[in-house]
């Protein structure tokens, strides 16, 4: 069955303080929180989220909503790297895996339903990444033949070196979900996002 792994070891730097993965995205709903529970509408197992700079403040959220957490020591080498810690503990049953930086909480249910009908028509893709616009965005899943390409990988290394190289085996899934672009990088984007979503300030 599919597993979501979901990404927030960095250390949001640019978020002026406060970590982007606790940053309010719907009415009393953390970003990180949000993620996990639209994984666990989509039917999905407890997700795996990869913890690192905050790890002491962002456990309790993983696991009031019930998913398992991953501590990665080496987190200020680069995202590939959280990648890659969360990868490995992932057995081949769990894939494809759906990877879900918590920098983009805004992405619909509808379309995690979508990634993983198109995967399992498509069983000879190996890398799903849904577009709006023909824009790509997040989250991506990773079929299980790209796991040890990618662990081979540099850990600062950008991981769509993947589908870049594998165009043949990658599938762009059309979404009606704006929010696969939108992320939480930076207090303005946090902010045109919230807008987008009518969220009360």
């Amino acid at each position: 069955m599919p597993t979501c792994l979901v990404l927030a070891a960095g250390a949001s730097r640019r978020m002026s303080g406060t970590h982007k993965a606790l940053l309010e995205v719907e009415p009393g709903v953390s970003a990180l929180a949000r993620i996990l529970r639209v994984s666990r509408s989509a039917g999905l197992p407890a997700a795996r989220v990869v913890l690192g700079a905050q790890s002491g403040a962002l456990s309790p959220v993983v696991l009031a909503e019930g998913g398992i957490v991953i501590h990665n020591p080496r987190w200020d080498r680069g995202r590939t790297g959280s990648v890659k810690w969360g990868l490995r503990e992932i057995a081949p049953e769990g894939f494809p895996v759906l990877l879900w930086p918590v920098d983009h909480p805004w992405v619909l249910p509808r379309t995690i339903a979508s990634l993983l009908s198109r995967a399992a028509s498509d069983p000879s893709a190996h890398w799903w990444i849904p577009t709006y616009e023909g824009r790509g965005g997040h989250p991506v899943l990773v079929g299980l033949p790209a796991r040890d390409e990618v662990l081979g990988y540099g850990d600062d290394e950008p991981l769509f070196r993947y589908p870049h190289e594998h165009p043949a085996v990658t599938v762009h899934v059309p979404v009606d979900d704006p929010g696969i672009l939108w992320n939480t990088d930076t207090p303005q984007a946090y902010r045109t996002a919230r807008g987008a979503r009518e969220i009360p300030p």
